[in-house]
């Protein structure tokens, strides 16, 4: 089960995306807006921004799902691509972080992520702040040290820290900074909490799960730590979103079962998913 948790939304692309992504084998892919934190104030602002989700993939032959509410099916179902909706806010100011949850009520997104400018940013985001995921901008020279101390509290609050793949695509200077400071990630969080992404703005810019996992070892991930980064971690990511819209219950289920070596019946890892029967709308 693979999982793209942010390819970048345009009305014009997003169904050619999606199809792509279904025939590259992801389970799901979330569409990402992006806006700064100062936007979050303007209600009409994210309004206008939400994603207006493709119901029906290209050749009318595979239906796709649009909500979080959609989640308790089954992520492994062949010939079936979940779509979500994922928000990522820039911020400059810890204010700006404050009662996220308050700020998005109603509007249906399904992943929060933050991305910080500054180091009392991140600090606020690590320590009290509801997002999902923490997007950090690894192209470019980071204005902050990655402090293990604060890494290590939002891992343990559940959230995860994201790498995105086309950054490495653009130019040289971009790739130098990308392997820098995925270098001190990785010795922050010891491979720990890494989602990979390929923040695809078009199709040509989306890469297979197994190029991504490539991908991930060379940065420094190895063994199942690669894998990890498009599987477990973000299926981690989106039990946390679903959390945050008030689910009640959040589980993985066994069903059917098969009989293990030793006679007695044990669940198929490829049979779990998520369990939002009460997930509040």
């Amino acid at each position: 089960m693979y999982l793209d948790l942010n390819v970048a939304w345009d009305s014009r692309r997003a169904a050619a995306i999606a199809d792509l992504a279904f025939r590259l084998g992801y389970s799901a892919i979330a569409h990402t807006v992006t806006v700064n934190g100062s936007q979050l104030a303007d209600p009409l602002a994210l309004l206008t921004t939400l994603p207006d989700i493709p119901p029906v993939l290209p050749g009318g032959k595979r239906r796709s799902w649009g909500r979080a509410s959609a989640l308790g099916h089954r992520l492994d179902c062949k010939g079936l691509l979940l779509q979500l909706r994922r928000l990522t806010i820039t911020a400059s100011d810890p204010t700006q972080l404050a009662n996220i949850n308050k700020t998005l009520q109603g509007k249906k997104y399904d992943l929060v992520a933050v991305r910080p400018l500054r180091d009392d940013v991140f600090q606020a985001a690590c320590e009290t702040c509801d997002c999902d995921i923490i997007s950090l901008a690894l192209g470019e020279k980071l204005n902050f040290s990655l402090r293990r101390v604060n890494v290590l509290q939002f891992l343990q609050r559940g959230g995860c820290f994201e790498i995105e793949f086309a950054g490495a695509l653009k130019d040289a200077t971009k790739k130098r900074f990308l392997f820098a400071n995925t270098g001190q990630l990785l010795h922050a969080t010891r491979g720990k909490g890494i989602l990979l992404s390929s923040a695809a703005k078009e199709p040509m810019e989306m890469r297979s799960p197994h190029d991504l996992a490539n991908f991930a070892a060379v940065l420094g991930l190895r063994g199942t730590l690669a894998f990890d980064s498009i599987t477990t971690v973000p299926y981690n990511a989106l039990q946390r979103g679903v959390m945050r819209h008030g689910c009640a219950q959040v589980a993985h289920h066994s069903q059917p079962e098969e009989p293990s070596s030793a006679g007695r019946k044990r669940p198929r890892e490829e049979d779990r998913h998520l369990d939002t029967r009460n997930l509040a709308e």
